[in-house]
């Protein structure tokens, strides 16, 4: 009763003999995806990254007791490389728009306009799943999950700049006027580390002959 309770709350399906056929292909997705959690995190400790693109596409994790046939559904896993986000890529696909001043103004722009096509992406409100737990910080928030596809998209549509000195231009704007230096880094933690980052990250990747750094 109890399993049949859990996966009807928390995935909206039936359990057992009396599910529906989707509801427990459903059941196996999830399944597949804790495996596939499971194989990314070895494989990243042992041998390095899998993949940069995979996530766990659900909330929840399936029951112990659903983990059944791990050697053959492992033999249907494979992970596809693909490449990492890049710095402001990464930033818009985690901070939460009360976060987007930390951003240069084109792409927090994806974050708070109206006409980002993206915006459902960052609702300002949305359901906290308390799953027993008693401080809002220890629920499980359920946001949307970020599609990587629609944000590079998104990110093509707004024209935003392809380098780190095409955002600089934009950073001022990002940061409090006034408190840009080192005497005044405490009053803005934050923004500075930020901007020191950026810094570091354009002294790293720029080489000899070098027009532009990609960002």
């Amino acid at each position: 009763k109890y399993k049949a309770a859990y996966y009807l709350d928390k995935f909206g399906v039936g359990y057992g003999a009396a599910a529906a056929a989707a509801d427990r292909a459903l059941q196996r997705r999830v399944v597949k995806a804790y495996l596939e959690g499971l194989l990314w995190t070895y494989h990243y400790y042992y041998n390095g990254v899998a993949s940069w693109n995979w996530f766990y596409p659900f909330h929840y994790a399936p029951m112990c007791s659903d983990l059944t046939d791990l050697p053959n559904l492992g033999t249907t896993i494979n992970f596809s490389t693909g490449r990492p986000f890049k710095p402001f890529q990464q930033l818009i696909g985690c901070l939460p728009p009360g976060s987007s001043n930390f951003l240069p103004d084109s792409y927090r722009e994806l974050m708070v306009s109206r006409t980002s096509p993206i915006i459902d992406l960052y609702p300002l409100e949305f359901k906290i799943d308390m799953n027993g737990k008693r401080n809002p910080w220890e629920g499980v928030n359920l946001l949307p999950f970020i599609d990587s596809k629609r944000l590079m998209a998104a990110r093509s549509d707004f024209g935003l700049p392809n380098t780190v000195f095409a955002c600089l231009q934009d950073w001022p704007r990002a940061a409090s006027p006034g408190r840009r230096n080192l005497s005044e880094a405490r009053m803005w933690p934050g923004q500075f580390q930020l901007q020191l980052q950026l810094q570091l990250q354009i002294q790293l990747q720029i080489r000899p002959g070098a027009r532009r750094v990609h960002l």
